[in-house]
């Protein structure tokens, strides 16, 4: 979605072979109460727009669980704030990323941004 103000709740989302929930373009999403299985993303947030959520649940995801980056640099970066999330996959921590310049804090955590290409990020493998 892009340029919209949108709220989630009570959802779950299985077998998404791309991306379960993307906000981009200055869009702001509340997500709550909500389950996310055998997908490859489950939250991305990016080229600002915000994602505010929680009560979440993650498992069997095969990229990122949580994405916040920036796209298109003259938009900005992406933020996301998840408190109550929940992620079953082993190594589930290494599915969470937010890029140089973004913003991503996971149950009251703020995740260490990293270098991240622009151009490969959200792209399932």
């Amino acid at each position: 979605m892009s340029g919209s103000r949108l709220k989630i709740s009570r959802t779950q989302f299985t077998n998404i072979r791309d991306k379960a929930i993307s906000a981009g373009e200055r869009s702001h999403l509340s997500v709550y109460d909500s389950q996310f299985k055998k997908i490859n993303f489950a939250l991305v947030a990016k080229n600002d727009s915000r994602i505010d959520g929680s009560r979440l649940a993650v498992e069997e995801v095969n990229h990122y669980a949580l994405m916040s980056y920036s796209k298109k640099p003259y938009f900005g970066p992406g933020s996301m704030s998840i408190s109550e999330f929940t992620c079953s996959d082993t190594g589930c921590g290494q599915k969470v990323v937010t890029q140089i310049g973004s913003d991503l804090l996971v149950n009251g955590k703020q995740i260490t941004p990293q270098s991240l290409s622009e151009k490969e990020s959200d792209k399932p493998k």
